[in-house]
């Protein structure tokens, strides 16, 4: 299938030594099989272009195209990774690309893993034709990996894709890469340089598999425990810490919201649905995952299951409740002081309620709030809400809903019953929950006035160890 408008690529270069690495580079990327690879085209070019004065010679002095692999030079089957590719060019300024990825074991048609391409690429099949949502057919197995600028003057490189590696060990993977640096006058001429690269990635050893210790499901706020040391239930679309042993995962923090279900190797799923990863730490005395309890698991024992790498924990019961709720605390332990925020009338300031000595360590301004006086405190295991939020988003749409709680809590404060303005989601925050209080005019003063919150039946309060500062 030949792909009309061809603008952008104008080199095609002689064969090299035994590389095969002709380019017909256009505004839409070249056809299939220009990348230098064994089988990979070696005479189209000689169509419509013929004599090194048309394309200029391979690889020339001064420039090179260059890629980078977020898994360095291993892959994990099955765990997508990050290809960066770049074109340098000592003169050019508008480049062009396509990869390719092979099995060792057959180097001219074994196509290796699967690419997904970002905006302004595609990926293209053996037979020309666009890859679909199920992938390319068996007889055109091999994809081809491009740019698709839709925009002029096409961008500059870097170019930023994923890649999928087979779901199981599939020996050394072959990349080949070909840049195309061109003077842009849409001739085919000495002016353009072409450059070919090839990399090489092994299997990462496969590691032990992951666990889940035992009572290792917690309230990530609280980290509730029975009687026996084992994680108290927890609450759908609750933020949830889970603890155990995560070999080869790597650290990773999510830093956007939606979150995604895999992160740093890892993904967790209960009962099978799967749950939004925020935090990944492997590694130290008490390595954990912080992941958001998906809305749609039903109360009572289900089974949490870890992955790490395509490699599968065994499933480990946990016990989940309607509501569990537990409050944020500095330090974020659940025993500290709460993370309750109320304007001072004193002076304006939004600030914490907390001894006004302790705006240092804290980091943000804080103060004993008035009696009287309205604020709100971060939680999590109010359970679900209305309307209801899809899992990892918060809640974070446009135009924004606000979410309730579907059973509002009771408030505490030194014991005493507070009003409850609002409980539920706090906008844009994955598995955290907001509720907007009102100091009574009768509570306890003190620098450490113990805080809780109660599930509307009664049936579990969160542990003691929450404390505001009030006057």
């Amino acid at each position: 299938m030949s792909r009309a408008h061809k603008t952008l690529w104008g080199a095609c270069a002689l064969f090299i030594a035994s590389v095969p690495a002709y380019l017909y580079a256009n505004l839409i990327g070249p056809d299939p099989r220009y990348t230098g690879a064994p089988g990979d085209n070696q005479l189209a070019c000689a169509a419509c272009h013929s004599g090194l004065a048309k394309g200029g010679p391979i690889n020339p002095a001064g420039g090179a195209v260059t890629a980078t692999f977020s898994g360095g030079s291993f892959y994990t089957p099955g765990v997508a990774q990050t290809i960066t590719v770049s074109v340098s060019d000592p003169v050019n300024t508008h480049f062009g690309f396509q990869m390719t990825a092979r099995l060792e074991s057959n180097l001219a048609n074994g196509q290796a893993g699967d690419f997904t391409p970002a905006p302004n690429q595609i990926v293209l099949c053996d037979n020309g034709s666009f890859k679909g949502a199920k992938g390319c057919p068996a007889n055109a197995a091999v994809q081809f990996i491009e740019q698709s600028f839709a925009q002029s003057p096409p961008s500059a490189t870097p170019y930023t894709f994923t890649w999928t590696p087979p779901a199981t060990n599939a020996g050394n993977i072959h990349f080949y890469v070909a840049g195309n640096a061109v003077n842009n006058n849409d001739q085919s001429d000495a002016g353009d340089h072409v450059y070919t690269k090839t990399y090489v990635l092994t299997p990462a050893a496969a590691g032990p598999p992951p666990t889940v210790a035992d009572g290792g499901v917690l309230n990530a706020a609280s980290f509730a425990k029975d009687a026996n040391g084992h994680g108290s239930p927890v609450a759908p679309g609750s933020l949830i810490a889970i603890f155990g042993t995560f070999a080869g995962a790597s650290t990773a923090d999510a830093t956007t919201v939606p979150l995604l279900t895999s992160l740093g190797g890892v993904s967790v799923t209960f009962n099978g649905i799967p749950a939004p990863v925020r935090d990944v730490i492997p590694t130290g005395a008490f390595p954990f995952v912080n992941a958001q309890m998906p809305f749609e698991v039903i109360p009572g024992t289900v089974n949490v299951i870890v992955t790490v790498n395509g490699v599968q924990s065994a499933p480990k019961p946990i016990p989940i409740a309607g509501a569990a709720p537990g409050l944020f605390t500095i330090p974020p332990t659940g025993q500290g002081n709460a993370i309750l925020v109320f304007v001072d009338p004193a002076d304006g300031i939004a600030k914490i309620a907390a001894p006004t000595s302790a705006s240092a360590s804290i980091g943000y301004p804080t103060a004993p709030i008035p009696r009287g006086q309205s604020g709100f405190f971060y939680a999590t295991g109010l359970g679900v809400m209305t309307p209801p939020i899809d899992d990892g988003k918060g809640g974070l749409e446009l135009p924004l809903v606000t979410h309730f709680a579907n059973a509002k809590p009771t408030v505490l404060i030194g014991g005493i019953t507070s009003h409850v303005d609002f409980a539920g989601q706090a906008p844009g925050y994955p598995g955290v929950d907001q509720v907007n209080i009102v100091i009574p005019n009768n509570a306890q003063t003190g620098n450490a006035v113990p805080l809780q919150v109660q599930t509307a039946d009664g049936t579990i309060t969160s542990t003691a160890g929450a404390t505001i500062a009030i006057r």
